[in-house]
């Protein structure tokens, strides 16, 4: 019996190293083109403190587009090591089966660039009101149906996409995105917009558009008409 305990253990110990040994070797720019070695680099970032170390000082870049995955499996989630890449500035995660951001990504505080389009996301959670440094934050062709109040929190953000979801709402937090140039909410089915979006051209700041074609019941507070005469709002379908 003690044989046999001794087996599987050492079995697995095996199974770790082997797959720990696919991760790619640490640079500052690192490209994924399969799911495994995704896994196995963050799989190794846990269980070899040295390898931890270089990546979180290192690593600014992470692509894992899979658009050209052809006969690929998809990443289906963001490991929890995320949060070690304290000095990542851009994360492309396009084209996966992403359905949920791990907490750990409020740790990632000098992201300039997120890219989830297309992927199974259904909120924006509260977490990202950490990504202090974002700038540009692109989520179109998801299933979101939410976008927390902490929104706001993203003060340099100035490209939000958030084209082709099921959002039936904004928060009010939207408002608070004070260095926004351009919106993206086309294609969703939205009922009307926040009234905290700027409702006088001092207060636009930087905002240059905001697409809401393709939400056919959308009706625009009087508020707001202001940015359908400035051309800021787009509403034809």
């Amino acid at each position: 019996m003690k044989k046999i305990v001794m087996f599987f253990v050492f079995s697995a110990i095996l199974f770790g190293a082997a797959h720990a040994a696919n991760a790619p070797d640490i640079n500052w720019s690192l490209s994924f083109d399969d799911k495994e070695v995704f896994y196995a680099f963050f799989k190794k970032m846990d269980t070899d403190r040295d390898y931890r170390q270089l990546a979180a000082a290192r690593v600014t870049t992470i692509w894992c587009d899979g658009a050209n995955w052809s006969g690929k499996e998809k990443v289906d989630r963001i490991p929890p090591q995320i949060g070690f890449l304290i000095n990542l500035e851009w994360l492309e995660l396009a084209e996966n089966r992403i359905s949920q951001l791990p907490s750990q990504i409020e740790f990632l505080r000098k992201l300039k660039v997120l890219n989830l389009n297309h992927n199974l996301l259904t909120e924006i959670p509260p977490e990202v009101e950490y990504l202090s440094s974002l700038e540009s934050f692109s989520v179109a062709s998801n299933q979101i149906k939410r976008v927390t109040e902490k929104i706001s929190h993203l003060i340099k953000l100035e490209y939000f996409f958030l084209n082709s979801n099921l959002l039936t709402s904004l928060p009010a937090g939207m408002g608070g995105l004070s260095s926004l140039k351009e919106l993206d909410v086309s294609n969703n089915q939205l009922t009307t917009l926040p009234k905290t979006l700027p409702k006088t051209r001092a207060k636009l700041n930087n905002l240059t558009s905001i697409n809401c074609m393709q939400n056919p019941n959308l009706k625009i507070p009087k508020e707001l008409q202001f940015l359908i005469d400035e051309e800021i709002i787009y509403l034809e379908n």
